[in-house]
């Protein structure tokens, strides 16, 4: 968020997919540029499947890990 991905190296520009923020600036980039919902569809996508990934993480239990 702080610098632009393009300055970065190239394997962690690759790194960064893995991260919400990078689809949440691509997403707002798109927008801010004129892109309707469905041309920003990918990154909202990508987002609620971290929101599901996330929220089924912080769901486990401790008994449910350990046993």
């Amino acid at each position: 968020c702080f610098w632009p991905r393009w300055i970065m190296p190239n394997l962690l520009q690759e790194i960064g997919k893995f991260v919400p923020t990078t689809w949440v600036i691509e997403g707002a980039t798109k927008a801010i540029y004129g892109a309707s919902v469905t041309g920003v569809s990918l990154e909202i996508g990508v987002l609620i499947l971290f929101a599901v990934v996330f929220f089924l993480l912080g769901s486990w239990k401790r008994v449910d890990i350990a046993a």
